[in-house]
């Protein structure tokens, strides 16, 4: 028998009548609820790719339709109404503005995911009190570790930390560079707390002790939630945005939204809001606007009109509203991008100019740059972006891939920057960089293995650079109070911290952070980052 697209493996009794394979399909997928309006669009989409193309094109996009239908997705009877949907409710938040849009910030969310290999990002060096530290790590990492005379030098700051000198990862030229002009900063030992945490405590599994501490899948959704004791908790930055439209409706008297998210990697939790409080996250892709699939993208026009009207059934519109909404939504951004063009030019395009970077986190950062550039388009007040490097699970080949990783990333935000300042939107600007956890100090031969806490960085023109913020280790021995095993390292600054100072930038409330922060309130307050810590405004 003939191969079915989308492996359903059936086919109809009669190829020939668009009529009967649609009353089949509906029969077979949605119980024989097809509305009469349905039904006629499917029809006439089977017909003109039976006569243009073929009958099993036309079997896919008809099955592609009904798979879109409100009955598909609706237990009840999902009936629609005369009522048509109003275009400018479909066309939400995407309007031309009228005039420039005035105190725009941006928060650029770099995930690394797999574990970065932190401890060679920010490395002990000399002038250290009470121990000299360099020495403990040359030992502890063994063959993993970086020569001396490869690392970047930065200072610390008098008193800070346990060393006045440290080293950055030799890939890390524009971050360096960066700190030293005052536009970056790292994090020293963060990691994902629920509660402060002893040696003790970890060792004893005593309450508090977030589950599942070394496998990826949690601890990615602990570091983006930064609610480890609860699986089902939104995203920070989801958060963040339900705090600042809800503070912005509360000082208008009405539902307004003045938060935008936007993600170039998929649908990550930490992007996650309340239901009906925000908008969900425009999905883009390294190259554009991710909208719909190749085969979505010619049903374009009837998917429209099947949901041009208006359903009788809550669930039935509620997903048609979605669909509506997503479909204008994704014209209208595709649309305003198109009006603007990089300051610095495409950075891929050697036929035009040299190309600034081609990895893919570069093309990832080039796509929050055409979103920034374009805000005065997109009405953007607060915006928040989520981009993500993969491959930097270094159980082996530790030192050539993670110098590989950095190269790409240092270069990205090496273009990303020098956009953002083009534009003059570099002091509007914040770029958080995280990891699912940090890695052991200790090297497995090959490389290194999971680990807990670790060292990040934040970058923008805001930023009260040229510090390390947080507490790095002064003891990297098997001794010390925060080496829990196999040089696994105990955070001492929960990611809550961190994104306190990040929330309270962005404009969110004080009375509103234990919101965003449920856990904040169980650390201590000099464990606590604060806005005027990071930032210089």
């Amino acid at each position: 028998s003939a191969t079915i697209p989308y492996q359903l493996q059936w086919e109809p009794s009669n190829f020939a009548s668009a009529a009967d394979v649609v009353r089949e399909l509906d029969l077979l997928l949605t119980g024989g609820t097809l509305s009469q309006n349905n039904r006629q669009i499917i029809e006439t989409v089977y017909s003109n790719a039976l006569s243009s193309i073929d009958r099993f094109e036309a079997l896919a996009r008809a099955q592609s339709m009904l798979a879109i239908s409100q009955e598909f997705h609706s237990t009840n009877f999902a009936s629609v109404t005369t009522t048509t949907r109003r275009q400018k409710q479909a066309s939400v938040a995407v309007t031309e503005a009228t005039a420039h849009v005035v105190d725009y910030k941006a928060v650029v969310y770099v995930f690394l995911a797999g574990g970065m290999d932190s401890h060679s990002v920010l490395v002990p060096l000399s002038e250290c009190t009470p121990t000299n530290l360099h020495e403990q790590y040359m030992k502890i990492r063994g063959n993993i570790a970086i020569a001396r005379r490869d690392l970047l030098s930065i200072k610390a700051g008098p008193g800070s930390q346990p060393c006045n000198t440290f080293g950055v990862h030799p890939s890390l030229r524009t971050v360096t560079q960066l700190y030293n002009d005052g536009d970056a900063a790292f994090l020293a030992n963060v990691g994902s707390l629920v509660t402060p945490l002893t040696k003790y405590d970890v060792e004893n599994k005593v309450k508090g002790v977030p589950p599942a501490l070394f496998a990826h899948n949690t601890q990615q959704r602990a570091t983006q939630t930064l609610q480890a004791q609860n699986p089902r908790a939104n995203g920070i930055l989801g958060r963040i945005g339900d705090a600042l439209n809800l503070q912005a409706s509360e000082q208008d008297g009405k539902d307004i939204e003045i938060f935008s998210a936007y993600s170039v990697s998929g649908s990550p939790k930490a992007m996650e809001g309340a239901p009906g409080v925000s908008r969900v996250a425009d999905v883009l892709s390294s190259s554009g606007i991710a909208g719909l699939s190749v085969v979505s993208k010619k049903l374009e026009n009837p998917m429209s009109n099947m949901h041009a009207q208006k359903a009788q059934s809550i669930y039935a519109e509620t997903f048609s509203d979605r669909v509506a909404l997503s479909i204008a939504r994704a014209q209208d951004l595709g649309s305003k991008l198109r009006q603007k063009q990089l300051v610095n030019g495409p950075w891929h395009l050697p036929a035009d100019a040299p190309a600034c970077c081609t990895s893919d986190i570069c093309m990832q950062l080039q796509q929050v740059a055409r979103i920034i550039n374009s805000r005065n388009a997109l009405d953007g007040k607060r915006d928040a972006f989520f981009v993500q490097q993969d491959g930097y699970d270094t159980h082996n080949n530790n030192l050539p891939r993670l110098k590989s990783l950095l190269d790409d990333l240092d270069q990205g935000l090496k273009c990303f920057s020098d956009e953002l300042k083009a534009q003059g939107m570099w002091k509007n600007t914040t770029v958080l960089v995280a990891s699912d956890f940090g890695r052991s100090l200790t090297s497995n031969g090959l490389g290194t293995d999971h680990g807990w806490g670790g060292n990040y960085m934040v970058l923008g023109g805001a930023v009260k650079g040229s510090q390390i913020l947080g507490e790095h280790p002064n003891d990297l021995t098997d001794e010390s109070p925060i080496n829990i095993g196999r040089g696994r390292v105990l955070p001492t600054v929960p990611w809550d911290s961190v994104w306190n100072a990040v929330a309270q930038w962005m404009g969110v409330d004080d009375t509103r952070i234990k919101d965003v922060l449920p856990n904040l309130s169980k650390f201590p307050q000099q464990k606590v980052i604060k806005k005027a810590d990071l930032f210089v405004s």
